[in-house]
Formats: structure tokens, C-alpha cells, sequence
């Protein structure tokens, strides 16, 4: 079964399909953007409608105001969902973590260092 965050970058890379590869990075910012835009504008049009109709003032400050919540609550939701698959990716390919930390910081970690414990890196990804 397909979740919905594996459905839109499935959707991405069949639009993007014809650009060639799509690097990883390009997904994540077409995903935030997509993302943030969608639920201030959603956000924002609920606050001026509810501004207009319930407050009985204009619609642009509400709608400001419901912009800048969807905006925030967007945000909290991609920085959750993208930390807990960083997680989940980490404990499925340890080995994968030790070599890129290997790699990026050969001064602090080498390869004859053993790969710390999944609760040595859990506890770490959530002081972080």
C-alpha cells in the first residue's frame, strides 16, 4: 500500500519524468513548497471568509493571520514527517548512516571506529 508521501513523489517524478533524474533535494523543495503554499492559501481563505462573514471586519488581516498559521502548522508537519523517516531510514540501513559518516566527517568517525548503538543515534536525532 502506497502512502501519501510516496504517492506525491511518485506523482513528481512521472511530471519530471522528461527533465531526466530528479535529485532528492529538488523533491523535498517542490514538496515543501507545495506543501506550505497550499495550507496558507487554504488557511488563509478560511480566516478571510470567517473575518468577513462571523467578525464582520475585512477579509485581509484574517486572511493574513490564517496565512501565516497554515504557513507555521505546515512547516511543523514537513519537519516531523521528514525527521521520522530520516529515523526510520536510519534504523533500517545502519550501515549506510556509518559509511556517510565516514565519509562526510572522516576526522571525527573512521571505519575502523565501530557504528554506534541504535540507541546511541536515536538519542542523538532526538536532542537534536
Amino acid at each position: 500500500k502506497m502512502s501519501e508521501d510516496e504517492g506525491l513523489t511518485t506523482g513528481l517524478k512521472s511530471i519530471w519524468g522528461l527533465v531526466g533524474q530528479i535529485p532528492s533535494r529538488g523533491i523535498f523543495v517542490a514538496q515543501f513548497f507545495g506543501t506550505t503554499t497550499l495550507n496558507s492559501f487554504v488557511f488563509g481563505s478560511l480566516g478571510g471568509f470567517l473575518g468577513q462573514t462571523v467578525l464582520g471586519t475585512g477579509p485581509l488581516l484574517p486572511f493574513l493571520a490564517g496565512s501565516w498559521v497554515g504557513f507555521s502548522l505546515s512547516c511543523v508537519y514537513v519537519w516531523k514527517r521528514d525527521t521520522e523517516s530520516a529515523i526510520a531510514l536510519s534504523n533500517r540501513y545502519p550501515a549506510l548512516l556509518q559509511h556517510y559518516l565516514a565519509c562526510e566527517f572522516p576526522s571525527e568517525f573512521n571505519e575502523e571506529t565501530p557504528a554506534p548503538s541504535k540507541e546511541a543515534m536515536m538519542a542523538n536525532l532526538k536532542l537534536r
